[in-house]
């Protein structure tokens, strides 16, 4: 009975966590100012639910030997301070997170907070639309840019691209609606439909690209099918996309003429800024600037002076790392990836959410963390007291509850 009350206050304490966590991460308009909260309370849910078993010991003892002469490099290099904190958290945390496993109920409290983020975005689009011109809908965006909660535009006056702060998750939680076991296929297919109207309200491109690679190979998956259903399946996949090829090729072409001027003119000159600072001799090649490194140069389009923040975060962590600390961090994940997501349908998942986190700021960030925890947790679904959370009637007979298996995509 006291194991019993111990492990359900645990719970407790994670879920509390967890939803401050998401709450602020979704919510960042309008409390981007509480982020540090959010930062606090997933370092505690991080420490507070590391595994304890002994196998994982080494692990920990690699990352954190590796972490501590990382940061004693990034001192010697004379880098900020809390800089050097900050970043050395996230390059703590993001392993780490590997070995939290939170109760089925956290994917829930996911799903809730962004489906109230997909609601938000959308009840702006709306207003846009039937209160607003192409004209007159500048203040408001002017007042988003102005609290740095993101960007509002558009081309036509017929579509507005909601593109705000705590849209990172949209896509991600869209693409859990296919593996994770609902009650019933109505909440299922309502969920869906929201996460999946606040990706295209969102409008983010990379958003776009990282649904289509999901869908087409959740498509292609032709493994259990017969020769005839997989023919079938091929064929029509090959015809969709003979009759829709204009219209995709068009849509892309029109996206890649209106960032050329802006996004990825911005991006190119933040990766030249980056790449060339590394180089500054063999130790910072090898190395890297140190964690919490700050670059110093104006150019045509960013005055970089102390900027920490970037659309290609990845490429600013490779500025911090050098090219051996990057790859000892890249391996590190990736080890601890296949060890602890090794199943094919979740680790999709990663890879799509990988796909369109790696050009936006969304990677080796908070949204980064909360990823690994959901997949870690359901790859750890498959036991009677997480199977009897959800279906609380469901009765397992004799083998069954080995049986037990997450959908495939």
């Amino acid at each position: 009975m006291n194991s019993l009350k111990v492990v359900l206050q645990k719970s407790t304490i994670q879920l509390f966590l967890w939803m401050v966590v998401v709450l602020l991460l979704t919510r960042q308009v309008p409390f981007s100012s509480f982020s540090f909260i959010s930062n606090i309370a997933i370092l505690i849910l991080v420490l507070y639910s590391l595994s304890r078993k002994k196998e994982v010991f080494f692990e920990y003892g690699v990352i954190l030997l590796w972490l501590v002469l990382l940061v004693a490099y990034s001192i010697v290099s004379q880098n900020n301070l809390s800089y050097i904190i900050r970043f050395g958290i996230i390059c703590l945390l993001i392993p780490l997170s590997y070995y939290v496993k939170l109760p089925i109920k956290s994917i829930n409290i996911l799903f809730f907070f962004v489906t109230i983020q997909c609601l938000f975005i959308t009840f702006i689009e709306l207003y846009l639309l039937f209160f607003q011109s192409i004209e007159s809908y500048f203040p408001i965006r002017f007042f988003f840019n102005e609290k740095e909660w993101g960007d509002i535009y558009t081309y036509s006056g017929y579509y507005y691209f909601i593109q705000l702060k705590g849209n990172a998750l949209i896509p991600f939680a869209y693409m859990l609606t296919f593996i994770f076991p609902f009650k019933s296929n109505k909440s299922k297919w309502i969920l869906r439909i929201i996460f999946l109207s606040g990706t295209l309200i969102a409008g983010n491109f990379a958003f776009f690209i990282s649904l289509f690679c999901f869908h087409f190979v959740k498509y292609i998956n032709i493994n259990g099918l017969s020769k005839n259903k997989a023919a079938i399946r091929i064929i029509t996949l090959c015809f969709i996309l003979l009759i829709t090829s204009s219209i995709i090729f068009s849509y892309v072409e029109n996206v890649m003429d209106r960032k050329q001027d802006n996004s990825l003119s911005t991006r190119t000159d933040q990766f030249h800024v980056l790449m060339n600072d590394v180089q500054e001799n063999t130790l910072t090649i090898l190395f890297g600037q140190g964690l919490g490194h700050t670059i110093s140069e104006k150019t045509m389009y960013r005055d970089y002076t102390d900027n920490v923040y970037y659309e290609l975060q990845i490429v600013y962590f490779f500025n911090q790392l050098g090219i051996l600390n990057f790859l000892i961090f890249i391996a590190l994940n990736f080890y601890l990836t296949i060890k602890y997501i090794p199943q094919k349908n979740l680790l999709w998942i990663y890879i799509c959410y990988v796909l369109y986190a790696v050009t936006n700021p969304y990677i080796l960030d908070t949204n980064h963390i909360v990823v690994i925890i959901c997949l870690v947790s359901l790859n750890n679904f498959p036991h009677m007291d997480k199977w009897k959370e959800i279906y609380p009637k469901r009765e397992l007979h004799g083998n069954e509850r080995d049986e037990i298996k997450l959908p495939t995509i």
